[in-house]
């Protein structure tokens, strides 16, 4: 069962989740989905943020009561892909499609800022919450680490999430280690020197 208190949210996550699906932004671009994140936060009463990568967002809430300082990661880019769904909240943006689901991801975070806001009494130790760009290339999660941002802030532990749509809606899944992992690409580069059949010895075989 959903709390009432989360459950009274989802309009909120809807209808964010749509105003980002409209405005898809590739890596490193993402200038005007920055700009609706901060303003957010700001809506939200956030007052401690800090901007890094020039398009990513850095939000803190600190409790009252000790505890760890945990980091919540959403990505923020995009796909170039057309959409074709003919959806009334479409991509505006022709060639460019949140395909993977970053709209929802960013959409439940700033939901769950919003619900800490809301219930502050829910908020134990520091909570960090990284709007990071770049997530389908140039590789920004390795930026935001190489910013420094997260050890000034002392992270000792970062969640993330990633939606899937095989789940029933109030369903979460879990396990200890990797989890929907993604494939890579390894360029191997080997050279050799030819020779003729009759004489192996000369040559180097590849």
């Amino acid at each position: 069962m959903i709390d009432t208190k989360v459950k009274e949210l989802e309009e909120l996550v809807t209808t964010m989740r749509r105003e980002l699906h409209q405005m898809p932004e590739l890596g490193l671009e993402e200038v005007q989905t920055a700009a609706y994140i901060r303003e957010k936060l700001r809506s939200f009463g956030v007052t401690e943020t800090y901007e890094v990568l020039g398009t990513g967002t850095i939000a803190v809430l600190r409790g009252e009561k000790a505890g760890k300082t945990l980091a919540f990661r959403t990505d923020i880019d995009a796909l170039p892909v057309e959409e074709q769904t003919g959806y009334d909240f479409a991509s505006k943006t022709p060639g460019k499609m949140h395909a993977c689901g970053h709209d929802g991801h960013m959409a439940t975070l700033l939901g769950f800022i919003a619900y800490l806001h809301r219930h502050p009494e829910a908020l134990q130790g520091t909570l960090v919450f990284v709007f990071q760009p770049a997530e389908e290339g140039p590789g920004g999660a390795e930026l935001i680490m190489k910013a420094g941002i997260l050890q000034k802030l002392g992270v000792e532990e970062i969640v993330g999430l990633h939606v899937f749509p095989d789940l029933p809606t109030g369903k979460i899944a879990c396990r200890p280690g990797p989890m929907m992992a993604r494939n890579a690409e390894v360029t191997i580069t080997i050279k050799g020197v030819s020779t003729h059949g009759a004489q192996p010895q000369l040559g180097e075989d590849a």
